[in-house]
């Protein structure tokens, strides 16, 4: 079935018609739509959906089939491209966001998300090439698709967290206001702990974790929604029932739940869960080695190995989190 008109009215979480307070949806790797880590166990009707680009740097088409889930479950699509300022891929990505079918109500939308990871140290390049892209593919849309599309950057926190490489600096790769819709970050807790030489004890403080994108602005005339495009914590080998890991989910919602547009000058529009398995760390780190998973039903046992939890707490947190806040928790 397709999403109903009726939803139209919906769309922007917070909004006084809205049904929910903000979006809590999930990402997905493109094999794992049809396994039992996906589908409406982690991915709550009405949330949002990350979907990765084709190996072309194209998001994929219509017809793929995440996007046909999201046609039939109400969820919005929030699309990657990686086009790096390719200017002879600006055409067919401006053809392809311009034939966005009339089911598509909202469009979140992206180039090249976490470019501190492919740009270290050169904000320049990645900028220009972004504004390229935007000036390109998002600007002169038609005017009834470029209302249903909200474009912007999307940063990695993990990246900015380490005083090395981002300096704690939100604003290095942010465009801002004049050249996107929205201000995006990827957040993940570390898999180790403070020494680095050893897998996680414990859960980050949520407060504290989120306090960065918290406190960020571009500056006075910065409103544009903040979303966390991809959030995750693994299950650590010290809570093999996984209360720990359902509490920080909780825990998190509950800050979010304090967050105000009045006092931030910018709403807060919804989190994704990156419901799969992470990238290797760069080093073996006892007794994960180097492999990351992050399945809401699993946690990695004290060899590393995911294993099923007994009663899948962390993944009953989750969805009650999305079922109160879908209908307006705040």
């Amino acid at each position: 079935m397709q999403i109903s008109t009726a939803l139209a009215a919906e769309e922007i979480p917070g909004n006084a018609n809205s049904a929910w307070s903000y979006w809590i949806g999930a990402t997905m790797k493109k094999g794992e739509l049809d396994n039992d880590h996906y589908g409406p166990e982690v991915i709550p009707l009405n949330g949002f959906m990350r979907i990765f680009p084709d190996s072309d740097g194209l998001p994929p088409e219509w017809d793929d089939k995440r996007l046909t889930y999201c046609r039939d479950n109400g969820v919005v699509p929030f699309l990657s491209s990686n086009i790096n300022g390719d200017s002879s891929k600006f055409r067919e990505m401006h053809r392809r966001i311009a034939a966005m079918p009339d089911w598509v109500r909202l469009l979140l939308l992206t180039d090249q998300h976490e470019p501190e990871r492919h740009f270290k140290q050169n904000p320049g390049e990645y900028l220009d090439n972004y504004r390229a892209w935007w000036n390109s593919c998002i600007v002169d849309l038609p005017a009834d698709k470029r209302k249903r599309v909200k474009a912007g950057p999307i940063l990695t926190l993990q990246w900015i967290e380490d005083q090395n490489k981002g300096h704690h600096d939100y604003g290095q790769y942010d465009p801002g206001p004049a050249f996107s819709d929205l201000y995006a970050i990827d957040m993940y807790m570390n898999s180790w702990d403070r020494s680095g030489k050893h897998a996680a004890t414990e859960y980050k403080d949520p407060v504290a974790f989120l306090s960065g994108l918290k406190g960020y602005r571009h500056g006075p005339r910065d409103h544009r929604p903040r979303i966390i495009a991809e959030l995750g914590a693994i299950g650590i080998p010290s809570d093999p029932a996984g209360r720990g890991r359902a509490g920080w989910i909780n825990g998190i919602c509950t800050e979010l739940d304090t967050w105000s547009e009045a006092e931030l000058g910018w709403p807060f529009w919804g989190l994704a869960w990156w419901n799969t398995r992470g990238t290797d760390g760069d080093h073996d780190l006892p007794p994960l080695g180097r492999e990351r998973y992050f399945y809401l039903d699993k946690f990695q046992d004290s060899h590393g190995t995911p294993t099923t939890y007994a009663d899948p707490l962390p993944l009953k947190a989750f969805n009650a989190q999305a079922a109160r806040h879908r209908n307006r928790v705040r």
